[in-house]
């Protein structure tokens, strides 16, 4: 008795299971009726059964797009019949998208992401080839740029990257000059009838990372003063900051070294 009851238990456990599978089921809405289909000797024809969640979620900013679309490009009176027909058409197109735009929407985004992490390996590779100065005190310079407009000109020094006079290449980092005091750009763009043109960037001891003065003393071949606290002793800066002060009313603030 004991083993019949069991085989009962079991047997209606699976029909409980069979039963939530078909609960679970609902007739695909994009199957289409296949063109040689005879209802007369195929019998009426059902679209397949897919499990619920199968079918493309919705898509409420692709929804509102071709809302906007629709609504903009026809002049229809607003009558029941026509805004229930625009919805049909904008639910239409939300769900048209096709296998291969899935395909492609989803390489698309993989490109991206492997564009992405290009950039952030050429970054890293940059980091362990430079050489940052003594106990890397100019590693805060990496990836950032410096502007300044001197004489109708607008001076852009990028530490290890490259400087520019407006858009006129002034020349790629170098390295660093003399007992690291400056930096060298060179392998710019060329000069009318002359040599490529380069900058020497001069560190000077300074509370603000500015660039304080730019000219050409030869023909294509460039000098600037470059304002750092990096370069400054203690005392040094400690100086500098009570003369900026002197000077402006205002303290610098940590965050602005």
């Amino acid at each position: 008795a004991v083993r019949f009851e069991g085989r009962q238990d079991a047997a209606a456990a699976a029909a409980e299971e069979e039963k939530k599978e078909e609960e679970e089921l609902i007739p695909d809405p994009n199957a289409v009726k296949p063109a040689n289909w005879d209802e007369d000797e195929d019998g009426v024809w059902e679209p397949p059964m897919i499990k619920k969640g199968s079918a493309m979620d919705f898509d409420y900013s692709t929804f509102e797009k071709e809302a906007e679309t629709i609504v903009e490009g026809k002049q229809e009176a607003d009558s029941f019949f026509s805004i229930f027909k625009k919805g049909l058409e904008i639910v239409t197109k939300v769900f048209e998208k096709s296998e291969e735009q899935k395909i492609q929407d989803e390489l698309a985004k993989q490109l991206g992401e492997l564009s992405k992490m290009r950039d952030e390996l050429k970054e890293s590779e940059g980091l362990l080839t430079h050489d940052f100065g003594e106990d890397n005190k100019f590693l805060a310079y990496y990836g950032k740029c410096f502007k300044k407009v001197i004489d109708k000109y607008t001076y852009e020094v990028c530490p290890f990257g490259s400087a520019k006079q407006d858009h006129t290449n002034l020349g790629v980092y170098k390295g660093f000059g003399d007992d690291q005091q400056s930096f060298i750009f060179g392998d710019g763009t060329s000069c009318w009838n002359g040599p490529k043109r380069s900058i020497h960037v001069k560190l000077v001891c300074g509370v603000k990372d500015e660039i304080l003065t730019v000219a050409e003393p030869n023909m294509c071949e460039y000098v600037a003063d470059f304002s750092s606290p990096l370069v400054c002793d203690g005392a040094a800066l400690e100086s500098k900051k009570k003369e900026y002060k002197r000077l402006t009313g205002k303290a610098i603030l940590h965050d602005e070294l």
